[in-house]
């Protein structure tokens, strides 16, 4: 199944890419955000773990 892309006026929601890791790794890193999802994650390779756990959740 392809993951799709949907778009509206002010905001984009495509796949996620490997490109993606270093913002989604300050994003993780974030303690404010960290604390609504279980806590920080910070190293890159964990992240990218994080993110194809939730690319597999639409197979």
């Amino acid at each position: 199944m392809a993951i799709p892309t949907l778009a509206t006026a002010r905001l984009i929601l495509r796949p996620i890419e490997n490109g993606d890791v270093d913002g989604f790794t300050r994003i993780w890193s974030d303690p404010e955000f960290a604390r609504h999802v279980g806590g920080p994650v910070t190293s890159p390779d964990a992240v990218w773990h994080q993110m194809a756990g939730c690319a597999g959740c639409w197979l």
